[in-house]
């Protein structure tokens, strides 16, 4: 799904730069000027006149255009604007809304390309600039896009972002592989031996015994399906016991080293007290 952006006809060979005319006709307007106004009709016409050929899957974004269009209408007709004036503000409202979105403005651009366009249409200053909304007028459509438009900005944003779709490729990056351990293949799905694969048994085996960790606990449980030599089991005993001798040790080296540090601590506090009764008594002795 594309996004949908209000444009005219084959631009409708668009020749000027200010608004008014050359889209929305001041004759047709006089047809929908009127209390309350004839909002089927004006949304018919600007329909006609900025779209053309619509998909369904866009007739939602085309409606929240056709709201803003005739939200600002209402506004016109409600400060009594002129036939030319009430052309003028809608196409500067057209512009606003379609440069906005297809150039994809953030909020702060947005709001400073809407205040150039407005000041364009402010000043008398030909070929720059021509009058068509005084100091009251151009405060008064500046409130309006401030509580309207740029306040519902985002929304507007999200709504017309288009739908990017993306092809994700894949490559190899790295030219080297490790062994498949499971076969995924319905038909001959079988769980291959890891610890058969070498690039894998070299960090499952134990270095010292060269055995696996499911293998030494098969072996301890006693009902290892592995044959272990006697003079490998007997170095494992040696290894055992001398673990347990020096483990043994340790223990007892450190209730060793707790009770010398405790009469240390002792030591040095028997000191410090014989230090500062030996002070006080200096001090007696002085003051009397």
């Amino acid at each position: 799904m594309s996004v949908i952006s209000p444009t005219t006809p084959a631009e409708l060979k668009i020749n000027s730069k200010f608004c008014g005319g050359k889209y929305i006709q001041p004759e047709f307007l006089s047809k929908l000027i009127q209390k309350p106004p004839n909002e089927k009709g004006f949304r018919d016409y600007i329909s006609s006149v900025f779209f053309n050929d619509i998909d369904q899957d866009n007739r939602s974004l085309e409606e929240i255009f056709l709201d803003y269009m005739f939200h600002n209408f209402e506004f016109s007709l409600t400060h009594e604007y002129s036939l030319e004036k009430t052309s003028c503000f809608l196409e500067i409202s057209h512009k606003i809304f379609k440069d906005s979105f297809k150039n994809r403005l953030s909020y702060e651009k947005s709001f400073d390309f809407f205040r150039d366009v407005i000041v364009q249409h402010s000043l008398f200053r030909p070929p720059h600039s021509i009058l068509v909304f005084n100091l009251e007028e151009i405060k008064n459509i500046t409130d309006l896009f401030l509580s309207t438009f740029f306040k519902h900005y985002t929304l507007y944003l999200l709504a017309y972002t288009p739908i990017i779709h993306k092809e994700i490729v894949t490559y190899e990056m790295f030219k080297t592989r490790f062994p498949i351990c499971l076969n995924l293949d319905p038909m001959t799905a079988k769980e291959v031996n890891k610890i058969e694969q070498p690039v894998l048994r070299e960090y499952l085996i134990d270095k010292e015994t060269g055995l696996t960790k499911e293998e030494l606990e098969e072996i301890m449980k006693g009902d290892s399906l592995h044959h272990v030599p006697m003079k490998k089991r007997e170095e494992w005993l040696v290894l055992k016991a001398e673990r347990e001798q020096k483990e043994k040790i340790d223990r007892v080296m450190k209730k060793e080293i707790e009770k010398l540090y405790q009469k240390l601590e002792q030591g040095i506090k028997m000191q410090d007290e014989e230090f500062l009764n030996k002070v006080n008594d200096f001090k007696a002795g002085k003051k009397k």
